[in-house]
Formats: C-alpha cells, structure tokens, sequence
C-alpha cells in the first residue's frame, strides 16, 4: 500500500497572534508544523509527503522540516491556497499517481497517536474514506425556530478530527466535483460524503488537541513534555 501525506498548512494563525505562519509557531521549543510531522512520522511509514504553505513562507517552511524522519518519504513544500479546501486540492493534485491512499493531517494537531493514524489509514485502504473523530463530553443543543433549543444526544454524535484518509482516486474525484459545483467544505471527510461515498469513523485514542488559540499552545507544550 503507498500512502501520501498531505499537511495543509497555509492558514495565517491570526487568532494565536504570534505574528508568523501558524505551523511555525514555537510549541515547547519546536515549530509546531516539525511537532507534527515528527508525530506522524512515527506512526506510519509514507512514500511521500506534501506540506502546503503560505506563498511568502516557503523558505522557512523548507528550514522546519529539514532533517524530518525518512518515514515520511520525499518532503516538498508547495504552495497552498486561500482556503484549507484549495490547499488540500492542490497537494491532492501534486500526488503521484502510483498512490493508494492519501492522507490528510492539520499541521495543527501535533498529539495525534500512532495508532488513530494507523487505524484510520487501513480503513480508508479497506473501505475508500475514514476519518478519526471523538465524541463529545459536553452536553450538546441545536438551535431552533424562535430563539429556542433542542438537546441532542451525544451518544449518536462525533467531533470530526484529523487524520482523513481516502483512496486517492475518491479524493480526487471529491475535490474535483467541488470545484464544478462550488461547493465548499469544511473537511475533506464531507467533500467526499458529497460525492456519495460513505466516511468510516475511527475513534481517536487521547487527545487530539487542535491548536487553535493561545491557551492550547501552552496546553499543547504540557501534554507533549509529558508524552
């Protein structure tokens, strides 16, 4: 089975305010985008990997995954687009065909485990699209008519994550019927869902900590000094 690892990486990360590229901030002594990467390449062996960044950051992207684990294949740096959805379309474009599966992981979630990663790439080989999710703790409400809301059950619900793996010609064909619908999507989990294809879901194990936000970076550094 050849795998490919997309990261889309292009967002600004003006919420954190830090004044540089999201995946570059420092997290624990490490840019974040390295702490991912060194995270999957531990995880799962890939032929090939495509990180998509901002266009005025490729050099410095280029100096954060210099020396990243031989696991992840060849490393390349291309340029993302305005949106994660053209970003992931653009490393999907720049896969080689000889690929089985692609694999996409926000830059974001550096304490994704090794076995969420495994799992959710052999569902994807078996079944055409997976992605790792985790239920909600909290009690969850929808909105309603008149200002009012409904309670849901959690039970029957998930909070979709990273990884997503697909076949690639199913991701491909997602995206591509994206683009002639102008359609847009949140995750590439929905884009494939459009299209007709059932998503497989794989429980995450631990956290799956999205950095988003000042305070998830020092949360982030803690869990990682204790990993």
């Amino acid at each position: 089975m050849n795998v490919a690892l997309v990261i889309p990486a292009a967002g600004s990360g003006e919420r954190l305010g830090r004044g540089v590229s999201k995946a570059l901030v420092d997290v624990g002594g490490t840019a974040l985008l390295r702490r991912t990467l060194d995270r999957l390449a531990a995880a799962a062996d890939f032929v090939e990997t495509i990180v998509l960044a901002p266009s005025h950051d490729i050099a410095r992207f280029e100096a954060a995954v210099a020396g990243a684990g031989s696991s992840l294949g060849s490393v390349r740096i291309l340029a993302g687009g305005a949106t994660r959805q053209q970003s992931v379309a653009a490393g999907v474009a720049a896969v080689t065909s000889s690929m089985d599966v692609v694999c996409v992981h926000d830059a974001a979630r550096p304490l994704v485990s090794a076995r969420t990663v495994r799992a959710v790439v052999e569902a994807a080989f078996t079944g055409g699209a997976a992605t790792a999710a985790s239920r909600p703790s909290d009690s969850v409400r929808a909105d309603i008519a008149g200002g009012n809301s409904v309670a849901l059950d959690r039970s029957t619900l998930w909070l979709v994550e990273t990884p997503q793996a697909f076949r690639r010609e199913i991701l491909e064909r997602g995206h591509l019927e994206a683009v002639s619908r102008g359609n847009a999507f949140t995750d590439d989990a929905s884009l494939v869902e459009a299209i007709g294809h059932p998503i497989h879901i794989v429980e995450s194990e631990g956290r799956n900590l999205k950095i988003t936000l000042a305070a998830d970076l020092m949360l982030a550094a803690e869990l990682l000094r204790a990993s």
